[in-house]
């Protein structure tokens, strides 16, 4: 039986591990976190004060949408900075101790949670948001376009929570690998299935307002304009919620560097 105390993997050649204090990145993902959260609350907090207070106008359904999203979201992140409290980020399997492993995993599983959660109102408040824009009056096709897609990107994810959590016999499997007579579903199979079904939605949610766009009556000028402002704008909001989607790699150094390039994104 391995020790607990041991480091996950072995050094490599000429590498003293250094288990109780190793170097890590904890600054870099705390800050990241950080700073990814307060813009996101900056600017919903200046969206609800230009529609209530400046344009006076009443919350529309999608704003009630996006609330338990930010809830999930900061829930997201109290478990990445309950990673950086403890076992850390970026640390080499042969600076981690095996003990750790499991809390290190337990709380990016959470996390993963957190976020495909918050994809579900996310991504819906977008679509509400282009059928209350552009969906008035004839264009009631496109307006039950955006209802359609955001039924689907709901479902999809639930599905998604539903198999990233029993997808490992016993469920607690999925982050501690020591318990004797587990196994898991070929997780790399899931992630890769979710990224490919990810990027339909993005791209459908990307292009369903840009024909309306193209055939408002205004100059070539300005529609290129607004056309890349809600591109921007859909850029910033998928960034927004980021949580860790993952699978339990043997180096946690790994999952930590998929954590950092998200958030650099």
């Amino acid at each position: 039986m391995a020790d607990p105390e041991g480091a996950v993997l072995p050094p490599p050649d000429g590498v003293e591990p250094n288990l109780d204090n190793p170097p890590n990145g904890n600054a870099l993902i705390n800050g990241l976190t950080s700073l990814f959260l307060a813009i996101s609350l900056i600017f919903l907090l200046i969206r609800a004060y230009a529609r209530t207070s400046y344009m006076k106008n009443r919350p529309a359904l999608g704003d009630y949408v996006i609330l338990p999203a930010i809830g999930t979201y900061i829930a997201g992140c109290v478990f990445v900075f309950r990673v950086a409290a403890t076992s850390g980020f970026f640390v080499h399997g042969w600076d981690f101790r095996l003990k750790n492993l499991a809390w290190f995993y337990y709380n990016l599983f959470l996390g993963t949670q957190m976020y495909l959660a918050t994809m579900i109102f996310l991504k819906t408040a977008i679509l509400l948001e282009w059928a209350r824009i552009f969906g008035p009056g004839s264009r009631k096709a496109f307006r039950w376009t955006c209802y359609i897609i955001a039924g689907l990107n709901s479902t999809y994810y639930i599905i998604n929570i539903i198999l990233e959590c029993t997808s490992c016999t016993p469920r607690e499997y999925y982050w501690d690998k020591t318990i004797p007579g587990g196994h898991c579903l070929d997780s790399a199979v899931l992630s890769l299935t979710s990224a490919l079904v990810n990027l339909l939605f993005d791209l459908a949610i990307l292009l369903l307002p840009q024909g309306v766009i193209w055939r408002l009556n205004m100059s070539r000028r300005k529609r290129v304009g607004v056309s890349v402002v809600f591109v921007i704008g859909l850029l910033y909001d998928h960034h927004f919620p980021y949580c860790p989607t993952f699978y339990a790699d043997a180096n946690p150094h790994d999952v930590a560097e998929a954590v950092y390039v998200r958030r650099s994104e």
